[in-house]
Parts: C-alpha cells; sequence; structure tokens
C-alpha cells in the first residue's frame, strides 16, 4: 500500500515477522503443555486403522516438505493395521515426529515412515529421516520441556523445545509410548506405538 520499502525496512519486517511466527508457536506449545499437565486434555480412543491415519498425516505435512524439496512416503504397512486411539492427538504427535523430520532433513531429502507390530497387540509407526542425527550427550534429556541441543545447526533450526515433550505427554495419554534410535551422521527414527484394535466399519 505504501509502494516499494527500503531494503532495510524489509529486513526489520522481516525478522518481525519471523519473531512474531516463534512467539506464535511457543504460546500454543505453553498452552498443550499446560493442559496436559493439568488433566485438561479431554481423550476418545476410539479404533482406528492406523494406515490411513499415516496417510492423512503425509498429507497434511507435504506440503512443509515440499517447500524444502523433501519427500514424505509410507514404505511399509501391514493388513488390518488398526490400533485405539484419539485420531486428532495422534495426528498431532505424529505430525511433531513428521515436521521435526523435515527441519532437519537435507534439502532434496526423504522422510520414510513404516508400520510393523514389534509384538502381540502393539502396533508402530516409525519415521526415519536422512538428518546430521542427535548428540548421543543429548538424548537423554530429548523429551524435557524447552530441550534444546547445544550446537549452533541445531539452534538455527529454531523450535520452542516443546514439541517432543508434548508429543510424550500425547502418547503417554493414549496408552501409547514414544522412543527413538539416532546415531550422529546417519539420521534419526522416532516411533509412536499404540495398543491394537479390533477391526470396525466406519461406515455405517
Amino acid at each position: 500500500m505504501v509502494g516499494e520499502l527500503p531494503v532495510n525496512v524489509r529486513q526489520m519486517l522481516k525478522v518481525a515477522a519471523n519473531n512474531s511466527q516463534r512467539l506464535h508457536l511457543l504460546i500454543n506449545d505453553l498452552l498443550d503443555i499446560e493442559k496436559l499437565v493439568s488433566d485438561k486434555v479431554h481423550f476418545v480412543l476410539k479404533p482406528y486403522d492406523l494406515t490411513a491415519l499415516v496417510k492423512e498425516a503425509i498429507l497434511m505435512n507435504s506440503p512443509l516438505g515440499e517447500a524444502q524439496g523433501i519427500t514424505l512416503s509410507l514404505a511399509a504397512t501391514l493388513e488390518n493395521a488398526w490400533v485405539l486411539t484419539d485420531k486428532d492427538r495422534f495426528l498431532q504427535a505424529l505430525s511433531n515426529l513428521q515436521s521435526n523430520a523435515i527441519k532437519y532433513s537435507p534439502a532434496n531429502g526423504q522422510v520414510t515412515m513404516t508400520i510393523t507390530q514389534p509384538k502381540e497387540g502393539v502396533l508402530c509407526v516409525a519415521v526415519q529421516d536422512q538428518g546430521p542425527g542427535i548428540p548421543e550427550s543429548f538424548q537423554s534429556r530429548i523429551f524435557e520441556k524447552f530441550a534444546q541441543a547445544d550446537t549452533s545447526d541445531t539452534r538455527k533450526k529454531g523450535g520452542t523445545g516443546l514439541g517432543l515433550a508434548i508429543t510424550k505427554q500425547l502418547m503417554e495419554r493414549m496408552q501409547g509410548s514414544i522412543g527413538f534410535i539416532s546415531e550422529a551422521g546417519q539420521g534419526s527414527c522416532f516411533w509412536l506405538t499404540l495398543p491394537a484394535a479390533t477391526q470396525v466399519d466406519n461406515s455405517v
């Protein structure tokens, strides 16, 4: 509306916009963690097709990946992979893992998901990235609130340090769990587990 802005003004506005976005994310994460800790989040656990949920999460986060040339894909699944979960909360948890994987993946990289059954009555979805991996010195603190690896590269990626803490709380409230394996230079693989459920007909 005011015409072409000077370069220094455009740079200041870009910084202000970025800071506003980070503040918005921080406020949302703080609200989520406060509600979880104070037991104000309501969970409705129902049987869902895990493959369909993972595909839905991929569709949700593909635009974020495409902006960096990163492809999200489901590499392996199972027949009749039904789980007992709260759909919206599970999608929030899985989206947290996918967005982290995108954030730390190299340009034109891949983020792959697999669905497995590690043991009777439990199903697992894993998210594998091609990033730098998690420093061993940080791995024991990774699910703590506000935890961030003390490396310049990690801090450049931004984030509130609450995403994984929120994801852990969500999964545990849904009778599930979260875990990971990572080696420096070999990427990271995070997984979510949920109790298996009997297939239902949601078309009725």
